[in-house]
């Protein structure tokens, strides 16, 4: 029996039967009102599987199923049940999670190609330790948590999964039976929408329970690896790092502030010194020795004070930073070794990877904001500094300090009479009055003249501006605000806490200097600005400008000072979401691997390392899927000496809601980069004319693509026909789910909700649409780089390839187009979901034939078992939605017809049918 063959027999013993047995116990169970409800709802699921399939519409399974039923049943009852299924439908959802997180060891091979232990037993049978010890020592990765929308699980049921599974696995019945009893019992939905401070809690979570114990044991393994002695840990560095966004990410949330960052750096800071606590409690239980216990309790006595000065911040016993920690328990560990054998060495070894990990920040924040923000706030800066002639705030304007919301007063600045002449002086003579009469021009300047004035602002010896509340708009203000934060975070939790600045649709050199200016502007010195600035290209056209972008940023000689203070190290962040929107799912993928090698070879010509932070999201069309094997094929041609990737929405607590779950994933991602490295492929993963093949598939299948996007029925079905519109009502993130609150334009919608939408229909066209029409016409193609036998070998020899095939059939696996066959013969849409049909089937068809599989995801029993199971529990739901969106429709139509509030209790039927959907796919958005 292969492995494949024995993770798909786990799945089916441990997942699948396991999930009859307690299903049929939940849906038993003696609920207030549900009780007649647990007999109907699988009734009501046959009856949708079968009359689906025979070609009747969702309203019409609705309306029969009903009409079947015994007595009259009014609108009100109608309502009521349908909410009844929905209840139980999400709640099937969370039983099957924690079915298959009680059995992840089994389903999953913790030890086979990928894991750590495979590779290190790789390492050591190829005598490579010492080439593995020399890439260590600037290898990484960093896994990135984002607080985009796609989560809806609260606390209380990410808990209730993490409980059930330890009852699943151990067999513990009466646990069990409570608490099925419990979640029946439990909200599923917030009741608002979240702060960013409350999402920025809610990921906490993840760091406490999972990350803190589990990343800090994987650098312990990989290192201890090295020597048959255990190694010193003070002699390396983290491997894995941990970034954070909620509190940080500023594109399109109004109500992320510098005031959120700096209480959501604070609350990372007492989370991960609480903990560094406990462990100390645990340390003093075990090394008890003289000599050794003493130290021991002077340093949790200071990690007691530091904690202390949250609420006391004139006390000054405690520790600075993370480096005083480790300076203290350097010596420890040394008398450890020399006066007690060692003893328990493994448990303080741990506890100084901990602190070498998480630092006092536990996870670095990132900021991130547009740069069209940057840009009007730079403008209007310059306009008022110019106007009033002086850098610092008027004498009457000026009150009291700078608040710890990160608003700007004279305490930081020079004082000044409001004189220009005097201001002029005292803001640095000559240079400052010249800035300041320049500024007066600055908007009215082509690109080069405002490259070559901000340049001249960047060498500027004092440009600080003070502004006081509401001298200027309240988005630049706290823009600047926010840079400042940067400067405070960084004193209290270390220069890790926070040192990159991200730049969403960055498609300028332009961009980058306005950043760094704001930054100078907020107070930063000249030459100082400790802050990577980290340009995110988006859209396949600022994809391939990267190249020509960064050139011209590396040729300017301000920022190549400012890089040889960051180590000649340059981060830039590729986002796969907004990419896929754009050009379709072959051509985002292709566009930023092509980006990946121009960026490459121009930094190394620039003698600069590139760093790429990937931003993806959960399912194929926004670079999820199988990434990790994405890395293992990246080649000599792109720099991945680190590997950065954003993880979010259900993705999170999906791939690493539980310990076991995130030691594999994180493997996955740790080797990925290091196999490459030390047993590099004897052939290319990509030859020439490999790339010239998929030049042609990724133009055939955009060209398919644009055409379908630019279909005039294209934005009227999404904002009319799938739940796009409601997305908005979901309080599952603080984020607004439009750029803009206007009519629909396609540029302002946002990749989660639109990926989202499809992913809802079940139709998922990001992840697949262009792949039959690309395939089809190199299949057709008579030159000799084309037809169907070259793209089998190229799936056979490109792990690149077959990454971004079986990604493509993963997509294809989550639809299910007799849902929505209704639509086939609307007047409206008919055609239009013919087209969308079309190129689903013809894309199976061709993907099967390329891969020589007979169903979709063959090579892996055990996910494609699991979806299908998915599939099938949220059915119901899915016709429900269905149901309620058409009646909606019909009611705006014909309101007389319809019972009054009928509007309103349908839409919410939708919101409510979402969140499941969304939950059950594990990685729909």
């Amino acid at each position: 029996m292969t492995r494949m063959d024995q993770r798909h027999k786990a799945f089916n013993e441990l997942v699948a039967m396991k999930y009859q047995l307690y299903n049929g116990l939940f849906l038993g169970l003696p609920f207030e009102d549900l009780a007649d409800t647990g007999v109907q709802l699988p009734l009501f699921a046959n009856a949708c599987r079968e009359k689906l399939q025979a070609g009747k519409s969702p309203a019409e399974i609705v309306e029969q199923f009903f009409r079947e039923r015994p007595g009259k049943i009014g609108f009100e009852a109608k309502v009521k049940i349908l909410f009844k299924f929905l209840q139980l439908v999400e709640r099937q959802v969370v039983l099957f999670d924690a079915l298959e997180d009680a059995a992840f060891s089994a389903v999953n091979d913790l030890e086979g190609p990928g894991s750590l232990s495979h590779f290190l037993s790789r390492v050591q049978d190829h005598r490579k330790k010492e080439l593995l010890e020399s890439e260590l020592a600037d290898y990484r990765i960093r896994i990135v948590l984002t607080a985009h929308p796609t989560q809806f699980y609260p606390d209380s049921i990410l808990g209730i999964i993490t409980d059930l599974s330890e009852a699943i696995e151990g067999d513990k019945l009466p646990a069990i039976n409570d608490l099925l009893l419990q979640m029946g019992k439990t909200r599923f939905q917030n009741r608002q929408r979240p702060t960013p401070l409350e999402e920025a809690r809610s990921l906490i979570w993840y760091l406490e329970h999972i990350f803190y114990g589990t990343l800090p044991a994987i650098s312990d393994r990989l290192v201890s690896s090295l020597t048959e002695e255990r190694q010193d840990p003070f002699l390396h560095q983290p491997k894995v790092e941990l970034g954070f966004w909620p509190g940080g990410d500023r594109d399109g949330n109004p109500f992320v502030t510098s005031e959120t960052t700096l209480r959501v750096a604070q609350e990372l800071k007492a989370s991960v010194l609480k903990l560094y606590l406990q462990d100390m409690e645990t340390l003093l239980g075990r090394l008890t020795f003289d000599g050794i216990i003493q130290p021991l309790q002077a340093i949790r006595d200071r990690l007691q004070d530091t904690l202390a000065l949250f609420t006391d911040p004139r006390g000054n016993h405690g520790y600075a930073g993370p480096e005083e920690l480790l300076r203290d328990l350097k010596p420890l560990r040394r008398e450890l070794a020399e006066g007690h054998q060692g003893l328990f060495m493994d448990r303080l070894d741990g506890f100084i990877y901990k602190v070498q990990t998480f630092g006092f920040h536990f996870a670095a924040l990132d900021l991130r904001q547009d740069s069209r923000i940057h840009a009007a706030a730079l403008e209007e800066i310059f306009s008022r500094l110019a106007e009033r002639g002086s850098f610092a705030a008027a004498k009457a304007q000026r009150k009291g300090s700078w608040p710890r919301g990160g608003r700007f007063s004279a305490a930081e600045g020079a004082g000044t009479s409001g004189d220009p002449k005097e201001a002029a002086s005292k803001d640095g003579g000559r240079e400052s009055a010249e800035l300041l009469a320049e500024m007066r021009l600055y908007a009215g300047l082509s690109a080069e003249g405002k490259v070559a004035f901000l340049e001249k602002c960047l060498r500027a010896p004092e440009i600080k501006a003070e502004f006081a509340e509401g001298d200027l708009d309240p988005l630049a203000l706290d823009t600047l605000s926010s840079l400042a934060a940067a400067r405070s975070i960084q004193k209290s939790n270390g220069e890790r806490s926070l040192s990159r600045y991200i730049i969403s649709q960055a498609n300028s050199v332009l961009n980058v200097l306005e950043a760094m200016v704001l930054a100078r502007l907020s107070g930063w010195k000249a030459g100082q600005i400790r802050l990577d600035v980290v340009p995110l290209f988006e859209t396949i056209d600022d994809l391939k400008h990267a190249e020509s972008i960064m050139r011209r940023l590396y040729a300017l000689p301000g920022y190549a000072e400012h890089l040889a203070l960051r180590g000649n190290s340059q981060t830039i962040m590729l986002g796969f979401s907004d990419g896929t929107k754009d050009g379709g799912y072959i051509t985002a993928n292709w566009a930023i691997h092509k980006a990946k090698r121009d960026l490459t070879r121009v930094s190394r010509e620039a003698g600069v390392r590139a760093i790429f932070f990937d931003g993806r999201g959960g399912p194929p069309a926004r670079g999820g899927g199988n990434t990790h094997k994405f890395y293992r094929s990246l080649g000599a041609d792109i720099e991945h000496g680190e590997i950065q990737i954003t993880i979010q929405g259900q993705t999170i607590s999906s791939n690493f809601g539980t310990p076991e779950a995130a030691r594999f994933n994180v493997e996955q991602l740790l080797t990925a980069g290091l196999e490459d490295k030390l047993f590099p492929p004897e052939v290319p993963d990509l030859l020439p004319e490999d790339i010239r093949l998929l030049d042609r598939l990724s133009e055939h299948s955009r060209d398919a693509y644009k055409r379908f996007r630019e279909d005039p029925l294209f934005l009227p079905y999404l904002e009319e026909m799938t739940p796009l519109s409601y997305y908005n009502l979901l309080n599952i993130a603080s984020r607004p789910t439009r750029r803009k609150s206007s009519s629909l334009r396609f540029e302002d919608l946002r990749a989660i909700p639109f990926v989202g939408a499809w992913s809802q229909m079940k139709q998922n066209i990001p992840g697949f649409y262009g792949v039959a029409v690309g395939l089809s016409k190199l299949i057709a193609s008579r030159s000799p780089n084309g037809g169907r036998r070259r793209l089998e070998e190229l799936y056979r020899s490109s792990l690149f390839f077959r990454t971004l095939v079986e990604n493509a059939m993963m997509s294809l696996s989550k639809s299910y187009f007799p849902l929505t066959r209704y639509l086939e013969k609307d007047r409206k849409y008919g055609k239009f979901w013919r087209r969308i049909y079309k190129e689903a089937t013809e894309s199976k068809r061709l993907l099967k034939e390329i891969t020589g599989q007979q169903k979709l995801m063959e090579s892996n029993l055990a996910m494609r078992e699991s979806i299908h199971m998915r599939e099938r529990i949220i059915l119901p739901l899915l016709v429900i939605q269905q149901y309620a969106m058409a009646m909606v429709r019909a009611a705006h139509k014909n309101p007389d017809g319809y019972p009054k509030g009928a509007i309103e209790a349908y839409g919410k039927m939708v919101v409510k049918s979402m969140a499941a959907n969304i939950n059950a796919a594990r990685n729909s958005a």
